[in-house]
């Protein structure tokens, strides 16, 4: 196994559990390089600073972050069997980004989640490991769009999207800034580009959330260093290449923003 935990990690998960009765237990990580063998941050696994005062807390409590609160993945994350047999909730059947499906109505349909006692972190995800599926991936394995396709029709089916829609856009913005961001060269950026325009979640919105997609990865990637050409350059290809005409009052806009917000 890449990953590996503190000695009470799994004491303080279940007591946290027993306690406050809770379906869902959430605990902060942190990485651990395996070339350097040294610990960073990861504040995003958890922000502690957007979850209620109180324990147990419901979803609805933070309907506007509770999909950003943590991450879209299962590694953080305890779940009560009985409660994922009455939402019957399941994984994808594929090798990538699985448990988009599964997460995501883990945290909106749960009425008793909780943490930790200790928001130290005690589960340390290793990194710069050769053989991880992270290290792997192509543009052509194109699971995380379908999984949030699948969350966004779990939610409907419940009658809780609008409820949840803010929060959803963001999860899934993330993601999509996520996968364009560890693509590895400009034809593989605009191939995957290419297929998030034509798989719109939300068609209003589209254009405003491929828009930001250009425009945060450009500023986190640095892209005149990445892709060895200056960012507006830069800019000025993908559109082209997109064969999408943006309103550059809308992209000016952008650039005081973090987040789509609905």
């Amino acid at each position: 196994a890449d990953d590996f935990i503190d000695d009470d990690l799994l004491a303080d998960a279940y007591l946290s559990a027993e306690n406050t009765n809770a379906d869902v237990v959430l605990f902060p990580i942190d990485f651990f390089n395996a070339k350097t063998h040294s610990f960073s941050s990861m504040d995003w696994s958890l922000v502690v600073h957007k979850l209620p005062d109180k324990r147990p807390f419901s979803s609805y409590d933070i309907y506007n972050n509770i999909f950003t609160i943590t991450t879209p993945g299962p590694v953080n994350k305890f779940v009560k069997k009985q409660y994922i047999k009455r939402e019957k909730l399941k994984f994808a059947d594929t090798k990538r980004s699985e448990d988009i499906q599964f997460v995501l109505p883990v945290l909106a349909f749960a009425d008793r989640i909780t943490t930790t006692s200790s928001l130290k972190p005690k589960y340390h995800y290793r990194k710069n490991v050769l053989n991880s599926l992270e290290t792997k991936k192509t543009v052509d394995n194109y699971p995380f769009w379908h999984g949030y396709i699948s969350v966004k029709e779990q939610l409907e089916n419940k009658g809780v999207y609008n409820i949840f829609r803010k929060s959803f856009v963001n999860a899934a913005l993330a993601s999509c800034l996520y996968e364009l961001k560890t693509h590895k060269n400009y034809k593989e950026y605009i191939k995957l580009y290419t297929k998030l325009k034509e798989n719109n979640i939300s068609p209003n919105v589209s254009d405003y959330i491929l828009m930001k997609m250009i425009y945060f990865t450009v500023k986190e990637m640095q892209a005149h260093q990445k892709y060895g050409m200056d960012i507006d350059d830069f800019l000025y290809k993908i559109l082209s290449d997109c064969q999408k005409d943006f309103n550059h009052s809308v992209f000016l806009l952008l650039q005081n923003e973090q987040y789509f917000d609905v």
